[in-house]
């Protein structure tokens, strides 16, 4: 039996259609199903890149941001989460955190 290997992209909806940086594998081998979820960014602070990756239940290399309402993930060499910069602020203050848009995931 081969490897079967689907790429999906989480797609959200503003207006339009785009891309994020959030992807999810989903590996099937010999029937036993493997998922395993991306997250690839750099910091909107310094610029250094951001990558996590998550298989079964645990979440390998950056840390997730502490905050309550945050998906996203702080930077090592700043220690800054998108949700403190000028835009996120600015998108909570108003109401509109992450969870508030509509999100899909696309295959690949």
């Amino acid at each position: 039996m081969g490897v079967i290997k689907k790429i999906f992209t989480l797609i959200a909806k503003i207006g339009s259609w785009f891309e994020t940086s959030w992807e999810k594998i989903i590996t099937k081998f010999s029937g036993k199903t493997t998922t395993t979820i991306k997250y690839t960014s750099r910091c909107w602070q310094c610029g250094t890149p951001i990558k996590a990756k998550k298989t079964y239940r645990f979440w390998e290399g950056h840390k997730q941001c502490p905050k309550e309402d945050c998906n996203y993930f702080l930077c090592n060499q700043c220690d800054k989460c998108w949700c403190e910069s000028p835009w996120g602020k600015s998108q909570r203050a108003k109401g509109k955190t992450k969870n508030s848009i509509p999100k899909y995931w696309k295959e690949t």
